[in-house]
């Protein structure tokens, strides 16, 4: 049987929830769109927590078709028995949107039966014109430029999925944009929804109303409302809260708490006629053990705004689009020369012809990144960035050659390299192609027609029209003769044409006289990583000095790969004098490869390391180890899947993180972790600066290791001997407390924790582990044995408990280790039945806990002069004289790192945490408001009432939640038959 959780769920403000009636904003769906339900088919999965999150990080794990069958409204009219009413409208504005959380919302049916449904938003999907793609960049941009993070996407054709919003706003921004593409056919959100039953309507079945300032108790609506209200046994109370759901608010409730009556009738005449209002619920959790998933969709309307037309003034139009980064606009036929210009002798002609796919406005930005507008087609393409492995990257239009811009561009190009005094007329930009179909530019000039040209085999040339179509013929002719080619492969035009007369001068450092045959230096990864912050200007020249074999192969001509350590290997392919098109660091056999242009280099190695240790059987770790000098004996290990689990359950696991002796924070403050002046230790446990360290350290790595396993940390201090001289040292002890997510099989969560703890051990600032066993030990530390392991097997269970009992009713059969009798004595008095029968409580989980409060109070107040945490122990003296043999008061002035180390204190050392109370006053404190504060804290003490006591600047405030109703009448009685005055006391009721 299944156990049933209990939890409290709000379906109004009172505890700040948004749950409201999904028939006002059901799917926008013409009458003429929508089938009958009968005919529609609920598509409907079993699926367990895990299948669930998956889909939330990937809803790509759905076929869209699974979606389609019916909307959300028809899910819903069908599990509610086809009549239903929402039982909170509050804040309906709220519409849907997508995002990755789950939301709750509650309905009623007509039997009053309530339903909770919790609501998976995982994406919108975007069907386009066929052929035509998403401007995801442009999208991502928007959003940008609005403070907004870019969508996760993929696509299957022409159908693109997106999510990741999530914001209300953020999705809205970007729904906006889907819903005016013009060549978007639809756009609908995808969800999943999956249910669970209500029990019933608690506190009284409270209601809360907003309600228009003009209808008053007068008003024949507000009659009628009441009307309605009481024929289910609800009556007009009073309810106070400073967030309003309307201009006034009315609060209904049950004149007899115990009444039964079906309030279906109320619930339907509000949503019918438009009423904001909420009510708390309970509910129980049992679609969260094994949730049954209903699969369905939100159509949107679609707008299909066409862009402002540019008319004539195109050039000026699109310089305002882009004018934060704009630099140039140019026209750009995609044309190819090889072709056109073999068979027409001028450009009209040739435009004119079927060798012209498409012509484009080019936008070339500041930073030389390029976007594409069609002024026939009105569409404006950018290019200005994809995505690679989930980040967004610049990518260059590679088309665009960036010599043959320089010429289009140069008003005194002809007047340069044709003759002096020489004019263009008209420039065109042709292709844009830098392969072997290359890049032209036609040029209209008081000399003729002339055209200049480069590809990576001619280089640049510079040719009257006559000979430039005599050239294109005969690459042309050529071709014929070698299909195998493949549409021009690599054309060696050496003795087909002689171009010497027509070559452009080019400089002589240029990349193209690089001399490959003459680099002598091994390149090894540090150079790569020289080279890759370089990113997008990396030339041929960064590879010059280092020796390789270069050679041509398929349509590059000169290709090397560099041989690196740690089997690392770098691939540079190309044809000078254009860029390197591949520049890709590889490692062993693995095909994921990182360009050194977009990637990031030390990320990549940093994975591929942690990628290496998992495979990497224990022989080889230790071997590994060894060899970098990590031994045992000075502190490191070599984990495994089955020992690092084991750890775990054996102790509470952390490390120690070594912090440089002095730095500056961020803002310029001297931090200092390390002194041999005992005064300095008071400035070290008051600079605040924890966050920062412990950021700073996990931010040294390059992958993020809390994605591996969880973690948390704080400071430790320590006194150690360094030659004559004692030395006080800050470190971080950070615990370890096993692998994060749900997505994992434990076998892949063991194989996670032991990778990444033996990763962060090649850290320089790692300073070793520290064991400390989960047996309790009262305060005594652990040295790295592991406590109970009585048999030496590496691990506690109830052998070690049985051997010890041996060992002691007969000592001549049975012996102990002098390590295995190092184990078994937990408390430092030798071996007894008691080690024993310690070890039998851990394994059932009974432990004895410290309750002695003289041994509690000597212990808190020990560690926290040890380690300098701003917690104080009051003394028992101090203490109110009723409570002085119950508990052990301390006084709370801590940081959240020291409050992490004095509950891990406690926690480690089994302190029994109920018998330590937090006092919120001061112990010396005369003042009228600190008395105040301490009698209202022992009267709830005393009375064991659950509420917070403050003190604030001129008031004590007395917090409790909103479902102990018994409260607020306890805390008024008390102030009144007492004479506090009531404006001294704050009560703040906790939605």
């Amino acid at each position: 049987m299944k156990k049933i959780i209990s939890i409290i769920l709000t379906a109004s403000i009172m505890a700040g929830s948004t749950a409201m009636p999904f028939t006002t904003i059901a799917a926008d769906t013409s009458a003429n769109e929508v089938q009958s339900l009968e005919a529609k088919e609920i598509q409907v999965k079993n699926m367990d927590l895990n299948d669930l999150n998956a889909i939330q990080s990937d809803p790509t794990s759905v076929p869209v078709k699974d979606y389609e069958y019916a909307t959300l409204d028809d899910v819903i009219t069908e599990l509610c028995g086809g009549e239903y009413a929402g039982t909170g409208s509050y804040n309906i504005g709220l519409g849907y949107f997508m995002h990755t959380g789950a939301v709750t919302r509650i309905f009623m049916d007509k039997n009053g039966k309530l339903h909770n449904f919790y609501v998976l938003y995982p994406e919108v999907v975007v069907r386009m014109k066929e052929g035509v793609k998403l401007p995801i960049d442009k999208i991502s941009n928007a959003l940008a430029d609005k403070g907004y993070k870019a969508p996760k996407f993929a696509n299957e054709g022409d159908t693109y999925r997106l999510w990741g919003n999530t914001t209300k706003e953020q999705f809205n921004a970007m729904l906006e944009m889907l819903q005016k593409l013009p060549d978007a056919l639809s756009v609908t959100g995808h969800l999943v929804v999956y249910e669970d039953t209500v029990n019933s309507i608690s506190g009284g079945g409270g209601i809360r109303i907003g309600l228009p300032y003009e209808m008053n108790e007068n008003n024949e609506n507000y009659k009628e409302l009441i009307k309605v209200a009481s024929s289910v046994g609800y009556k007009e109370g009073t309810y106070e809260s400073n967030a309003s759901i309307g201009d006034y608010q009315l609060f209904l409730s049950k004149e007899d708490v115990n009444d039964r009556t079906n309030p279906y009738k109320l619930f339907k005449y509000l949503e019918d006629n438009g009423y904001l209002y909420s009510t708390p619920v309970t509910t129980t959790c049992l679609a969260m053990l094994n949730p049954t998933v209903y699969f369905c969709n939100i159509s949107y309307p679609m707008n299909n705004e066409a862009p402002a037309d540019l008319g004539n003034d195109t050039f000026n139009k699109l310089r305002d689009l882009t004018a934060d980064t704009f630099k140039s606009v140019f026209r750009y036929y995609n044309i190819a020369p090889l072709y056109a210009f073999s068979e027409y002798d001028n450009i009209d002609d040739a435009l004119a012809s079927k060798y012209l796919l498409s012509d484009y406005y080019v936008v070339e930005y500041t930073d030389g990144w390029f976007s594409f507008y069609n002024e026939e087609l009105q569409e404006y393409k950018t290019t200005r960035s994809t995505i690679i492995d989930g980040n967004e990257v610049k990518l260059p239009f590679t088309t665009v050659n960036a010599k043959a811009l320089a010429v289009y561009q140069d008003e005194d190009f002809a007047s340069k390299n044709i003759s002096q005094g020489v004019t263009i007329g008209s420039a065109y930009f042709l292709s844009g192609e830098s392969s072997h179909m290359g890049t032209a530019v036609y040029l209209k000039t008081s000399a003729g027609d002339y055209v200049y040209y480069t590809n990576y085999d001619i280089g640049e040339v510079l040719m009257p029209l006559a000979d430039f179509c005599k050239l294109q013929t005969i690459i042309r002719d050529e071709m014929v003769k070698h299909p195998d080619w493949n549409d021009g492969g690599s054309v060696d035009l050496t003795g087909i044409y002689d171009l010497a007369p027509y070559r452009l001068k080019t400089d002589a450092e240029s990349d193209e006289d690089i001399d490959f045959t003459k680099g002598t230096k091994t390149m090894n990864l540090d150079d790569v990583k020289e080279i890759a912050q370089k990113k997008a200007k990396i030339t041929w020249s960064d590879f010059a000095e280092f020796k390789g074999e270069w050679h041509g192969i398929g349509m590059y001509t000169h290709m090397c790969r560099f041989e690196l350590e740690d089997g690392y290997y770098l691939l540079v392919q190309g044809n000078p004098p254009d860029s390197p098109d591949v520049i890709r660091l590889y490692h062993k056999d693995d095909p994921d490869f990182i360009d050194l242009r977009y990637h990031n280099v030390n990320k990549y190695i940093g994975e591929q390391f942690l990628k290496d240790l998992k495979k990497m059987s224990e022989g080889e770790l230790k071997a590994f180890f060894s060899e970098k000098g990590m031994t045992e004996e000075k502190g490191f290990r070599a984990w495994t899947m089955e020992t690092a689990p084991k750890a775990l359950d054996n102790y509470y696991l952390t490390f120690l993180v070594k912090l440089s002796a002095s730095l500056n924070d961020k803002n310029g403050n001297a931090i200092i972790n390390e002194t041999t002046d005992i005064k300095e230790l008071s400035k070290m446990a008051d600079d605040n600066s924890f966050d920062e360290q412990f950021n700073n350290f996990l931010g040294s790595f390059v992958i993020d290791i809390c994605d591996q396993f969880a973690l948390s940390g704080h400071f430790i201090y320590r006194s150690e001997d360094s030659g004559d001289a004692k030395v006080y040292r800050r470190y971080i002890v950070i615990s370890v407390n096993g692998t994060v997510g749900r997505n994992f099989t434990r076998d892949e969560a063991n194989q996670m924790l032991a990778s990444t703890l033996n990763y962060i051990q090649f850290s320089p600032q790692f300073a070793g582990f520290v064991y400390e066993s989960k047996i309790p030990l009262y305060g005594v530390d652990d040295t790295g044995t592991l406590k109970g392991d009585a048999n030496n097997d590496d691990q506690v269970d109830m052998a070690d408990a049985v051997l010890i009992m041996q060992c002691l009713a007969n000592p001549d059969k049975y012996k102990l280790s002098s390590e295995g009798r190092a184990n078994a004595d937990l408390d430092g008095d030798g071996v007894t039945v008691g080690d024993a029968q310690s070890i039998q409580k851990r394994l059932l989980n009974i432990i004895d806990y410290i309750t002695d409060l003289d041994t509690i109070r000597n212990m808190i107040s020990d560690y926290i002069a040890d380690q300098m945490i701003h917690i104080s122990v009051v003394p028992k003296e101090k203490m109110p004289e009723q409570f002085a043999d119950k508990y052990v008061f301390v006084k709370w002035n801590a940081t959240h790192s020291d409050g992490l180390s004095y509950e891990n204190f406690l926690r480690k050392n089994y302190i029994d945490h109920s018998l330590i109370k937090t006092i919120p006053y001061d112990i010396d404190d005369d003042s009228e408001l600190n008395k105040l504060c301490e009698k209202l804290y022992l009267y709830v003490l005393e009375n064991n009432i659950p509420v917070g006591v403050y003190k604030s600047k001129d008031k004590v405030i007395v917090q409790y939640n909103w479902f102990y109703k018994e409260v607020r009448e306890k805390i008024e009685t008390f102030i009144k038959d007492n004479s506090i005055d009531p404006d001294s006391v704050f009560i703040d009721e906790l939605e």
